[in-house]
């Protein structure tokens, strides 16, 4: 027998095996970077996407807020002006289209027995009752300070929503309805396009949405949609993908990148989820540039924690903007006015625990003047 061929057919064996094992090797690890640079852009991507909705909420918050101590709207509310209370509102948004950035917006009263008072688009709906397609609504009457959330209805918006305030008493509720074109059209100059997808079990109530297009049982929410993307969502509904994609919050199936994010209502519900797509070239030049994505995010997060610190002015102890001012407003009435109040302070304070109530009061005494003279 010939050993020496035997033994070089051995070797070359060998050396085949161990060139196909260093290959797979090189090939997984590649894999794996290539998987942990999707996975680290995803979350980069989604972070992003939370701070830019949660910058839409704080706007939508602060205008409801706005508008809700106007004194004419007030004095329309309470002389039950239905026209005036649209004319107030009408110019007040058309006002807002034309001076700012913020045009994807509408603005509604609604009395305390939740029926519609006016709306800013439109007066032919004075007087319809909203409890029936919004359960939310419900606990504003009980809560009595501001809420701002994604929230199902005849249509998904962002909704804010605040006691329009006479004296201590609610006498109505200011409501700022934000859609997600303007989101979509910031997103799509980026290169990601986005469908807003909420469930169809809400179209019991989401009446206006019934002719929406659908995805698997999901109901586009956004009206200026890619709708090029239609099919291969579609498709990828259908498939073992999108399980894949729920569960890790992102997919590369090779012509494009799914990152997912689950849109919650006020309640905590999950209603749908918002999906990003990023074709592959876009990718490319995104991830290349990444960095200047996370500059960004780091303004948008600064920006945002100032808008929250004015609204809830945590340095103050109270909880809101309507707690701390409820107090403010005690030394400003006499006989049966000032009771109400009292009891009004008297309900809010007794939600707050021990440990914030002590902060109320340190924060005071630190504000306290202090006058005399050092021997």
């Amino acid at each position: 027998m010939n050993y020496t061929w035997l033994n070089k057919k051995v070797l070359v064996a060998l050396a085949i095996l161990l060139a196909v094992t260093m290959g797979a090797g090189v090939w997984y690890l590649a894999e794996q970077a290539r998987e942990d640079r999707y996975r680290t852009f995803s979350d980069t991507l989604r972070t992003y996407f939370r701070s830019e909705l949660n910058t839409r909420k704080s706007q939508a918050l602060s205008l409801a807020i706005a508008l809700a101590e106007n004194k004419a709207l007030k004095e329309a509310l309470l002389d039950d002006d239905e026209d005036r209370g649209y004319e107030i509102l009408s110019k007040a948004l058309t006002r807002l289209r034309e001076y700012t950035l913020t045009k994807d917006v509408r603005s509604q009263v609604i009395t305390t027995d939740l029926t519609i008072f006016a709306r800013s688009w439109d007066n032919t709906y004075a007087g319809m009752p909203l409890d029936i397609f919004r359960e939310d609504l419900k606990a504003i009457t009980t809560l009595k300070k501001p809420k701002v959330a994604i929230e199902p209805g005849r249509l998904l918006s962002i909704k804010a929503t605040v006691p329009v305030m006479k004296g201590a008493k609610a006498i109505g509720y200011l409501e700022i309805l934000q859609f997600f074109n303007a989101i979509t059209d910031d997103l799509r100059r980026q290169g990601i396009e986005l469908l807003v997808l909420m469930d169809d079990k809400l179209l019991n109530n989401a009446t206006l949405m019934r002719d929406n297009p659908t995805v698997g049982h999901f109901v586009i929410s956004n009206k200026n949609y890619n709708a090029n993307l239609l099919e291969q969502v579609a498709n990828l509904e259908t498939g073992s993908s999108f399980d894949r994609l729920m569960r890790r919050r992102y997919l590369f199936d090779g012509k494009a990148l799914y990152i997912a994010e689950e849109m919650l209502a006020g309640n905590g519900e999950k209603i749908g989820f918002f999906l990003m797509v990023i074709d592959r070239d876009d990718l490319r030049r995104l991830m290349e540039g990444d960095r200047r994505i996370s500059l960004f995010l780091d303004f948008s997060r600064k920006d945002l924690y100032q808008i929250i610190n004015r609204w809830e002015d945590p340095t103050g102890g109270y909880r809101s903007i309507y707690d701390r001012n409820l107090l403010k407003l005690l030394n400003t009435y006499e006989g049966e006015d000032r009771l109400l109040v009292e009891q009004e302070i008297h309900e809010v304070l007794r939600t707050y625990t021990k440990e914030e109530l002590i902060d109320i009061i340190l924060h005071q005494s630190r504000k306290r003047k202090v006058t005399g003279r050092i021997e």
